[in-house]
């Protein structure tokens, strides 16, 4: 029996002594009242097994048919050899009439031990080498737009950053669309 099942006997048993009313059950064990009803009475009817779920120990209704997990495991032996789980799930709906979903093609796959696929091995971003003096690299960004729309000049409004071995001192300034390299 499970916590929830063990907690509803207790409650229903307080219940059957007087103690509890049905509706305080139901604040309890939070189900609404009709539930508290339908449930107390399957536990009158039936006992203490009539607080267990009714689909326990039955087989699933979405469950695959073994012989259609035979027959997938052999078309991908003999014609989809070397699909991944997605491909191979999308195929044999597609040609063969069997439906299962990725997940289901991957775990049929990997209790076959035909787990192939996966991520690759990527070898990692590199990052430069640090210059060996201050003021080595120059970096600069700049966006020609019309900044002041019709009220003035164009003009790109430039950064310029100098990093290397120590910290980085920042300039800014403008510069007028006509000459980009003009002065501040």
């Amino acid at each position: 029996m499970s916590r929830k099942e063990r907690e509803r006997l207790v409650v229903f048993g307080r219940i059957k002594a007087g103690e509890l009313t049905r509706k305080q059950a139901a604040g309890v064990l939070g189900l609404s009242l009709r539930q508290v009803h339908r449930a107390y009475g399957r536990y009158g009817r039936k006992g203490d097994c009539g607080l267990a779920h009714r689909s326990r120990g039955r087989p699933s209704p979405g469950r695959l048919d073994a012989g259609d997990a035979e027959r997938a495991m052999a078309l991908y032996r003999s014609i989809y050899q070397g699909f991944g789980p997605t491909l191979l799930a999308e195929k044999l709906a597609e040609r063969d009439g069997i439906f299962l979903s990725h997940d289901t093609a991957r775990r049929l796959l990997k209790d076959e031990g035909r787990c192939d696929w996966g991520r690759k091995g990527r070898r990692s971003r590199r990052r430069r080498e640090r210059k060996a003096c201050f003021g080595r690299m120059v970096q600069m960004d700049g966006s020609p737009h019309a900044w002041f729309e019709d009220r003035g000049a164009p003009c790109v409004p430039r950064r310029t950053a100098v990093a290397g071995a120590g910290a980085g001192a920042v300039a800014a300034g403008t510069s007028t669309a006509a000459s980009p390299g003009g002065g501040d």
